[in-house]
């Protein structure tokens, strides 16, 4: 055990952070050190109390994803700490960082353990889009075309469909592939893609309108055969910072 004496208070289980400081400073200096220091070893121990059945793979991904949120919101943790380092010593002259963090600063590891909850939460969403993904590309790969090439266009909020000659096919596409009238526009296109599952698409001036999702959802399915164009000359909008600027 590390102890350190600063004026009155007693610190105990710490590195020689402490040396040269000020009584003031103390909460500055917890804050930090729990922060920089416990902060990590405690995410793991709170995910590993809480959470089971995840490979190791999978328990990897989260911490690492949880201590890049984490990194990203600091200064909010650090004044948490300093606050309760700050009230405790009021009435208190020992202070064991170690005891301290574990079982004084229960709303630091509340918001410790919502980080943790709100990253696997999201980590799941992603794992079981990228399943779906998968799914559909397989089944598409045992798909026989029923069109070659087809180009979208949006027009007021609405997808039109074409065939390569430029008729419309749209009320003959729904017709055919579309059971349920009240999907969304954008899973009524998706439904079409995946039945016609055609061999080309040219999806024809993307726009702010666009749901940029489904634009990325397209692209992880279809891969190379959707091309886009705007102003009847082919782009690359599968770039984050295009997608951005639809």
């Amino acid at each position: 055990m590390i102890e350190h004496k600063i004026d009155d208070i007693r610190i105990y289980n710490t590195s020689k952070i402490f040396d040269n400081i000020k009584k003031e400073e103390i909460g500055d200096i917890v804050a930090e050190w729990v922060v920089d220091n416990l902060e990590k070893d405690l995410v793991t121990e709170i995910f590993e109390k809480n959470y089971e059945g995840f490979s190791n793979t999978d328990k990897k991904i989260i911490l690492v994803r949880t201590n890049d949120r984490l990194s990203a919101s600091r200064r909010q943790r650090f004044y948490a700490v300093k606050t309760a380092t700050d009230e405790y010593l009021k009435e208190n002259k020992n202070l064991n960082v170690i005891g301290f963090t574990r079982f004084r600063l229960q709303n630091y590891k509340e918001y410790l353990k919502n980080t943790i909850d709100d990253t696997i939460e999201k980590y799941l969403v992603e794992k079981e889009y990228k399943e779906f993904i998968n799914l559909i590309k397989e089944y598409l790969v045992y798909q026989d075309s029923f069109i070659n090439i087809l180009n979208v266009f949006t027009e007021r909020n609405k997808y039109v469909y074409m065939d390569e000659k430029g008729e419309d096919i749209t009320a003959r596409l729904e017709d055919t592939f579309i059971v349920d009238d009240n999907l969304s526009e954008s899973d009524k296109l998706l439904t079409i893609l995946i039945l016609c599952n055609p061999k080309k698409i040219n999806w024809h001036n993307p726009n702010k309108g666009e749901n940029k999702d489904l634009i990325k959802t397209v692209i992880s399915i279809f891969g190379g055969r959707v091309k886009f164009h705007k102003n009847c000359e082919p782009f690359a909008v599968f770039d984050s910072n295009r997608l951005d600027n639809l």
